[in-house]
Order: C-alpha cells, then structure tokens, then sequence
C-alpha cells in the first residue's frame, strides 16, 4: 500500500485531501465534463422519448446512456463549494467563484468579486424579499464529485449496470444541508470517502410545484479501503478542480487589472477636465 502515499503526479495525500475537501481535522470547519446524477423531472429526453414514469428517479447526464434507477450508491470522494451567477433569460453561467473546501477561504469570483457579490446569509437576514430578489440568481452548490454505481433501465427497458462511473452532484437549496446533516455529522469526523452511500429522493409539494431532495445513508458498518482505482479517480478529480480554479483565478486577476485600467483612464480624464475648466 505503499504507492497510496503519494500519487503519480507527485501529489500527497495531504494534498489531495486539501484540494478535495476531504476531512482535514487541522480546519475548523471543467476540461472534461464530468457525468452529473441527477433526479428526473423532464417529459421527454433528448431523444424525444417519454420518459414521465422515471419521475423522481435517478440518471446521469451526459453519460453514454441515460440510465433511470429509484436507488443508487455513491462514494464521495470530495466536497467543495461553489457560487454561481446564472442567467436564466440568455440560459448562461454570467459569473462563478473558485471551489472552495472550506468557507474560511476567499471565495473569489470571475469578474474580479467574492461570492459573486452575494452577501452573506446573516446580511440578507433581515432583509426584505424585494432586497435579496437582487440577488436570487446566485446559487451557491455544495458539489459532490463521487463515485456512482447502480442498475437501472433505460427509456427503452433495456438493464444496464452502471458501476464506479466518477460523477459529480450538485446540491442546492432544500437539498443543500442533507449531505452535511446525513453523512457528514453521522461519520463524526471520519472521512466520508471511506464508505458507500445509499441515495434516495423524496418527493415535495410546494403549492401546485412538485420537486425531489436528495437524502443520503452512509454505510457505516462497511467501510471501504482506498485502492489504486480510488486513488486514480481521486488524482483525476483533483486535476478537474485546480484546472477550474486556474481558470477563474486568471479571470479574477484579469478583471481587477481592468478595473485599474479604468479608474487610470478616468483619473486621467477628470484631471483633463480639471485643465480645460482652468484654462
């Protein structure tokens, strides 16, 4: 087990720990797509196939096939948080921030910001709701990259194994605490990469609006051991993440050095003014 230590890409555990958000006891608190599990709630696919009896059930997107399943298995192998400002209207990420592990890091943003300009939950605490309705495309994921195994069916019927696929979850919202609350907390500072985890959805009724949340159940009693495949996937995931983060890093960076530019270009222009109005 000796090759665990230390990775291919001369990356430690520690490391990939750190760049994962793994439980890391010392704190308190892409290129290539990754397949997202997701909960149905489309009529049809994008193959025009009518898929409304897989309401609530669980399929990967972008995958090689869409495979539906009322139960399937995760192993997280990381979780990192991430704001992001989507527009609705153009159907676009306008804005996201680095993924972080921890909240005591800088969340920093795209266009040279933190959190993409959302204040803090305690700020908005008392706010009204036409106040936060400024602020209501930003979302912020709890992103779980993981390993996905399952059978399902697909809109045709045929059975297909779906084992060890590296997935990524994006919860929000009424979901966004169940992993934290459901495996997380029940672990008591174990690693969660050292089990599997049983997911189900629950369905919701808010008014005349049906949606699902994500529950979780760890299998406490069976932990696994972290093999080469595990350690390969985690080295994978970990190159997906600080290629993410170089990206919105260089975007911030550029955006602050634009933001310099301006204020010189309109320093410049006021002290003109100021000449011309001497003169």
């Amino acid at each position: 087990m000796a090759e665990l230590q230390t990775t291919t890409n001369e990356m430690t555990m520690a490391e990939l720990h750190k760049t994962l958000g793994i439980n890391d006891k010392s704190q308190s608190g892409s290129a290539t797509r990754l397949p997202e599990l997701k909960i149905s709630s489309q009529r049809k696919d994008k193959e025009g196939n009518d898929i409304r009896k897989f309401e609530g059930q669980f399929y990967l997107k972008n995958y090689e096939h869409e495979v539906y399943a009322k139960t399937v298995k995760v192993r997280v192998l990381s979780q990192l948080f991430q704001w992001i400002d989507y527009d609705p209207d153009e159907n676009r990420v306008r804005n996201k921030t680095l993924l972080i592990p921890f909240f005591s890091h800088e969340a920093r943003d795209m266009q040279g910001g933190i959190r993409c300009g959302k204040p803090t939950s305690r700020e908005m605490k008392d706010w009204s709701p036409e106040q936060k309705s400024k602020y209501s495309t930003i979302t912020l994921f709890r992103q779980l990259r993981c390993l996905v195994s399952y059978t399902g069916v697909t809109a045709s019927g045929e059975e297909i194994v779906v084992e060890n696929v590296p997935s990524i979850i994006l919860n929000k919202n009424s979901s966004y605490m169940n992993f934290e609350n459901e495996v997380v907390k029940k672990l008591g500072g174990r690693n969660y990469s050292d089990v599997w985890v049983d997911l189900v959805s629950q369905e919701q009724l808010n008014g005349t609006v049906t949606y699902y949340t994500w529950h979780y159940s760890p299998d406490i009693k069976n932990p696994v051991a972290l093999d080469d495949k595990t350690m390969e996937t985690m080295v994978h995931f970990a190159s997906l993440v600080k290629s993410e983060n170089q990206r919105v890093d260089s975007s911030y960076e550029s955006s602050l050095k634009s933001r310099v530019i301006d204020d010189d270009a309109l320093e410049a222009l006021e002290d003109d003014l100021d000449a011309d109005l001497r003169d």
